[in-house]
């Protein structure tokens, strides 16, 4: 990984310092080489709860990952095409998602509650994004 990212199960990770909505994080990890973190395991999920923790000593500050609802089928999905495991359902906060009035359609880890599970908010708020990028194996 290069500098200011952590390398973790075959994948390097980005944790801004800045806030953007949701949709230009996006681009912003793009512009990097990644896209918006996709969680694929309770492994995952841990690394990124520690890593938030460590960053943030304890501020209330939600990051912003690759889950959204914003196709035509109102379904979860994330950014890469990984399907949503519904599986995952732990990882949401108490209550959550709750789609309050029907405009909460991006995914933060960290809620107000909680942070450690996700939380379901308006894509146009500004939050920190985490960026992953693939790391290919050397054979």
């Amino acid at each position: 990984c290069t500098e200011d990212w952590l390398l973790f199960n075959g994948s390097c990770y980005y944790f801004s310092n800045d806030s953007m909505d949701w949709w230009k994080s996006g681009e912003n990890c793009i512009s990097m080489g990644s896209h918006l973190v996709v969680i694929n395991s309770e492994r995952e999920q841990e690394f990124i709860v520690k890593q938030r923790k460590e960053r943030l000593k304890g501020k209330m500050q939600q990051f912003w990952i690759g889950l959204n609802k914003l196709t035509a089928d109102k379904q979860w999905h994330w950014v890469d095409g990984t399907p949503y495991n519904h599986a995952m359902t732990r990882f949401w906060a108490t209550s959550q998602p709750d789609n309050d009035k029907n405009a909460e359609k991006c995914v933060t880890a960290g809620s107000w509650s909680d942070l450690t599970k996700w939380n379901d908010i308006h894509c146009k708020a500004t939050y920190h994004r985490i960026c992953e990028k693939f790391v290919p194996s050397a054979s």
